[in-house]
């Protein structure tokens, strides 16, 4: 993975317009897929707890 710098995504962010109501949409979804991982993926669980708990 590579780093960005703030300029890298202030171009990216020019070249993409979502309105407010497609961000939130998007950021439901991703909420979704990110229970639906959680639900099952025993290991992301016992990792976070050790980390977080």
């Amino acid at each position: 993975m590579t780093s960005r710098t703030p300029t890298d995504w202030g171009e990216v962010s020019s070249q993409v317009s979502l309105t407010p109501e497609q961000i939130i949409e998007w950021l439901e979804s991703y909420r979704e897929l990110m229970i639906e991982v959680w639900k099952n993926n025993p290991e992301l669980r016992k990792q976070w707890e050790q980390n977080y708990c």
